[in-house]
């Protein structure tokens, strides 16, 4: 129907996926404003903690967010390389429940007697 509006290929590319466009440009913005305000509370969180030292806590906690950044980017690289972009999505799990884990773990640490 959009070929018979007289549109070129380009256009009719463009006004077809411009939907998926805008939906992934509002996940981008969502996600990127999500993790801007949690690293700034969890900094916060850590300051707060121990104020005496503050400076090497958040210095640590910059530098894991670094490392996490470094670890994932070169893993999805390398699953792309590969041919393996598919099975991005069940590795990205995989590390979450790692996450949901080591949270869980020390949490109960936190909560054992002295």
């Amino acid at each position: 129907m959009i070929k018979a509006m007289g549109y070129t290929n380009i256009e009719t590319g463009f006004i077809v996926a411009l939907p998926y466009l805008l939906a992934m440009g509002a996940g981008i913005l969502l996600w990127g404003l999500g993790f801007a305000a949690v690293n700034s509370m969890q900094q916060g969180r850590l300051v707060a903690a121990a104020p005496e030292l503050s400076g090497v806590s958040v210095a640590l906690n910059t530098s894991a967010l670094y490392v996490g950044q470094a670890v994932g980017s070169g893993l999805g690289g390398t699953l792309f390389a590969h041919d393996l972009a598919p099975v991005t999505g069940y590795v990205a799990i995989g590390f979450f429940v790692v996450a949901l884990v080591a949270i869980g773990l020390s949490r109960s640490a936190g909560q054992r007697p002295a």
